[in-house]
């Protein structure tokens, strides 16, 4: 057995010096992230920046043609970005144009208008250059609902004009369905899962949670068997319970419990087969605890408690099994703008 080790985290000084709140990261290659938009609290931002972890720099590539905070990016199939949605340079409009990003050509260019912001919203890749948006708010807090971008005609289609919830948590099949699990409804955390599929555009009921949650992550196993979800916000405040739902029936079974309760974290299958788990938490302290869940003994471990936690954390994987690490620093919580920082953990 090989105990991991932390490397770096989250170290102030390695912090990125642009101070963005509601900047949006996205994997763009095995070892680089870009940073999209954000807000450095007087207006929306049209940077993107490149994180190249193997040259360990940080640089602006290019100009988004919209400025905006708090929007959604997904890689579409043929592997460029699609960035939607957003709150614009005021800090009170919604963003509705949409845009691909290029990262090889280093270009940016408009596709279309998205019916809704999808503010706390997600987006999730679908094949053949589509991407379902759902859910989240506009910037007064009316709630949006789903819609499904196709990179062949560039426009936005309307699949339901109902209210879907905001903080919902996501994830892609192998089969290519997508699960969406939990949200929020005017502030109220919902049980339902649902589940999407590309083929027939059909959204259709897949089973319910046994607590009501918002703000939880949701992560596939390599099996393809299970949906784990984890913590969360429930109708009394953060949870620390963990379940389990089978992708066979939609059915939910406990998983066991965090050590702690969090919200607006992280969640990441390692190579080990362990569910790392980073930042969020319950109060207005981030969790300093790094935890991971094991699916055969059904609970989670403390791995380390780190100098400092991370809200809205970003975990991505890399080529030799470590896991890269971007959000809030638990330091700055209360601060506008917000300086975020990165590290890896190996």
């Amino acid at each position: 057995v090989v105990t991991p080790s932390v490397s770096g985290i989250l170290k102030p000084e390695d912090a990125p010096k642009e101070d963005l709140i509601g900047a949006t990261p996205v994997q763009a290659g095995a070892e680089a992230y870009l940073i999209l938009g954000g807000w450095d609290g007087k207006a929306a931002s049209t940077q993107v920046l490149r994180l190249d972890l193997a040259a360990k720099g940080l640089n602006p590539l290019l100009r988004l043609q919209v400025p905006r905070a708090r929007c959604l990016a997904a890689r579409l199939t043929d592997g460029t970005l699609l960035v939607a949605g957003g709150i614009g340079s005021d800090g009170r409009s919604a963003v509705r144009v949409a845009e691909r990003l290029d990262v090889e050509r280093k270009a940016a260019w408009k596709v279309g208008e998205a019916r809704w912001a999808h503010i706390g919203g997600l987006m999730q890749a679908l094949p053949g250059e589509r991407a379902l948006l759902l859910g989240g708010t506009e910037p007064d807090g009316t709630a949006c609902g789903l819609e499904v971008f196709d990179a062949t005609s560039g426009a936005f289609t309307v699949l339901d004009r109902r209210a879907w919830p905001a903080h919902a948590a996501a994830l892609t099949r192998r089969t290519g369905q997508v699960l969406i699990v939990g949200g929020e409804l005017a502030g109220r955390p919902q049980p339902l899962i649902w589940q999407f599929d590309p083929r027939s555009n059909g959204l259709t009921p897949f089973g319910k949670l046994r607590q009501a949650r918002s703000r939880c992550t949701a992560t596939l196993l390599w099996n393809d068997a299970e949906a784990i979800v984890i913590g969360g916000r429930g109708t009394g405040g953060a949870l620390a319970s963990v379940e389990r739902i089978s992708l066979a029936t939609g059915v939910s079974s406990p998983g066991g419990n965090l050590v702690a309760p969090r919200e607006g974290h992280a969640a990441i299958q390692i190579p080990t087969g362990l569910i790392l788990v980073f930042g969020g938490g319950d109060g207005p302290k981030a969790s300093r605890l790094l935890e991971n869940w094991n699916p055969d003994e059904n609970g989670c471990r403390v791995q380390d408690n780190l100098e400092s936690g991370a809200w809205l954390p970003f975990l991505g994987l890399q080529p030799d099994g470590s896991t890269f690490v971007y959000g809030l620093a638990e330091v700055a919580y209360g601060k506008v703008p917000l300086p975020p920082a990165w590290g890896v953990w190996n």
